[in-house]
């Protein structure tokens, strides 16, 4: 394997121009990770340590700057420490001392992330680091609880992989947008190519408020949840990824596509080839509902936005009323759960998982529930206007959206209807 450091790369030379000396030792690029045994983890490992005590220097050196290339360049250092992460615990045979190796490393970068943050500066990447923040949480909770010596290793790898995967999502999502924004604000710069047709800087900013504000809950509810809710932790990765996919297909043009991760999208898949079958267990009708909205997304009509918008917020209701009917709930409402003599959502959401998952990841559903209203109501307005069709991300990722929220609402049913039977 040749060493792919490059002297003469371009982020480096920047680094070096900013007068920081504390530089990484490896240019860790897709082709150097791709050709990664597992004989080499250690030696990622120890990468991840060496980055962690330059990473705050680095970003905060760049956010200072106001030329057009800081926000590439964060993203660059972001990358450098992400996806060697996500190279390491995406290795499934990763175990024993290679894994304690690897949780080690990871943790170290714990502080810098916390302190990071809180940065002003850096908050248009906010999102990329609160979900690699839940990466670095779960790694303590592994070591500190003993875990991965009690059979935990392939749940710990692939625990940990899904979130950070998560945080290269966001990670790409803020980027785009923030060189967006930075090519609006900039003196004799006035351009819009980054955006799509018809979205506006103003609607692509409050989609990266919900994506980081859902990341934030998930790593607060994650940490707390962790050593209760098991393996269960999963979903919220699964449902930042998705949102950050969906906010940049929504709202970017793609002429640079975010990376994908292989093991999320099988994720992904798995879970939307047994939707209809899960939905028609609680009412056929409900599947035709569902389809009506991905015929009208494939179909093209004028108002096939409007139509889809409707059609799976209707579907999303009638699922929550339907697993919470008022006459079963509103004897259990206490003080403020009820709104007009009604259940409201909260109260509603409360019931389907507080007692499969306890009431940590609840909240995280909660918000999740949320942000998904939220979005049908911004992409139901005429002022945000995508094209005739949706694009193939688009229809991938916006009912990826609704089958993650709606397949987790169903099986957190079932699996406390079982607990109850058992």
């Amino acid at each position: 394997m040749t060493n792919p450091f490059d002297p003469n790369d371009e982020y480096l030379k920047a680094l070096k121009a900013a007068g920081l000396s504390d530089l990484p030792l490896q240019h860790l690029s897709a082709t150097y990770l791709s050709e990664l045994k597992l004989a080499s983890a250690s030696t990622l490992a120890e990468e991840l340590y060496r980055q962690s005590r330059s990473l705050p220097t680095t970003l905060t050196s760049i956010a200072a700057s106001t030329d057009i290339q800081s926000a590439e360049r964060i993203s660059n250092t972001l990358s450098h420490v992400i996806n060697p992460a996500l190279q390491l615990f995406g290795q499934k045979d990763l175990a024993g001392s290679h894994l304690v190796s690897a949780l080690e490393s990871l943790t170290t970068l714990s502080d810098p992330l916390g302190s990071l943050s809180q940065s002003e500066k850096l908050e248009r990447f906010s999102g990329a680091l609160t979900s690699f923040g839940s990466a670095t949480d779960i790694a303590q909770h592994y070591l500190s609880s003993n875990l991965v010596n009690l059979g935990g290793e392939s749940s710990a790898s692939g625990l940990i992989a899904s979130y950070l995967a998560a945080a290269s999502a966001v990670e790409g999502f803020e980027s785009s947008l923030a060189q967006a924004a930075q090519s609006l604000t900039l003196p004799g710069v006035y351009t819009t190519s980054h955006l799509l047709p018809g979205v506006t800087l103003d609607t692509a900013t409050q989609l990266h408020s919900s994506v980081s504000g859902l990341a934030a809950i998930a790593r607060s509810s994650v940490s707390t949840a962790f050593l209760d809710a098991g393996l269960r932790v999963h979903v919220p990765a699964l449902e930042v990824y998705t949102s950050a996919h969906l906010a940049r297909a929504l709202t970017l043009r793609n002429e640079e596509p975010l990376a994908t991760d292989d093991d999320t999208e099988a994720a992904l898949d798995h879970q939307r080839d047994e939707f209809e079958d899960k939905l028609a267990s609680l009412d056929a009708d409900l599947v035709t509902l569902y389809r009506g909205a991905l015929q009208a997304m494939d179909d093209g009509r004028p108002d096939w936005q409007r139509h889809a918008m409707t059609s799976l917020r209707e579907l999303v209701s009638h699922v929550l009323h339907r697993l919470t009917p008022d006459g079963a709930i509103i004897p259990q409402a206490g003080a403020g759960d009820l709104y007009q003599g009604r259940p409201t959502r909260k109260f509603r959401l409360k019931i389907i998982f507080g007692t499969a998952i306890g009431p940590d990841l609840t909240q995280f559903f909660e918000a999740d529930m949320a942000a998904a209203v939220e979005l049908f109501d911004v992409l139901n307005k005429g002022t945000h206007k995508l094209g005739q069709t949706a694009s193939p991300d688009q229809a991938r990722y916006l009912t990826g959206r609704v089958v993650g929220l709606v397949t987790s609402m169903l099986d957190a049913t079932n699996a406390a209807n079982q607990a109850r039977n058992n």
